[in-house]
């Protein structure tokens, strides 16, 4: 076993996942809902200032532009959000436990172990504090460097693209208002 992390997924790790996969494995289509809301929610705003101002206070219009500030203020916190629902989903808390052996990965909680193949990842990204492993653009395991109880986080991203074959994608998240490599 050349590397061992372990890692409690709270709100902060959470955030940062969902960071990660907006910037790489699911960058289109998070990019497009957030323009959508963004677009949308002015648009709605713009038009239901602008039929105040032609009819007068009506119901409609008063909707109109409190659906459009929803949508924008949801666009604003988007991956707080998405950070929100998955810690409902998961809880947490949660302690995951990575064995990364010379032909296979072992993860595992306190109730489950599981086992991939290091060809079962589609991507392998790094950003400053983290290593995010995708087995698809909707499940993957994040791998925080202050986690690694066994080897080194500067060598893991070799031994990444040496098992996997795929290239380690970097990418720089936002987190607490600075932006990391």
């Amino acid at each position: 076993m050349k590397f061992a992390v372990e890692t409690k997924l709270g709100a902060e790790e959470l955030n940062a996942y969902h960071r990660i996969t907006g910037k790489s494995v699911l960058w289109f289509k998070l990019t497009l809902i957030q323009v959508s809301l963004l677009v949308v929610g002015t648009v709605a705003v713009i038009a239901g200032m602008a039929s105040l101002a032609e009819v007068g206070f009506a119901i409609m219009p008063i909707v109109c532009v409190a659906a459009g500030i929803v949508m924008l203020v949801l666009d604003m916190n988007y991956y707080r959000y998405l950070t929100w629902k998955t810690g409902l989903r998961l809880g947490y808390g949660m302690e995951q436990q990575f064995f990364f052996e010379d032909d296979r990965l072992v993860a595992q909680t306190k109730v489950e172990r599981v086992l991939h193949n290091y060809s079962d990842f589609k991507a392998v990204v790094e950003a400053q504090d983290y290593y995010a492993l995708f087995l698809n653009k909707h499940f993957g395991y994040l791998l925080p460097k202050k986690g690694f109880f066994q080897g080194d986080p500067a060598e893991f991203s070799a031994f990444l693209e040496a098992k996997t074959g795929k290239r380690v994608r970097i990418v720089k998240i936002r987190s607490g208002g600075k932006t990391h490599a």
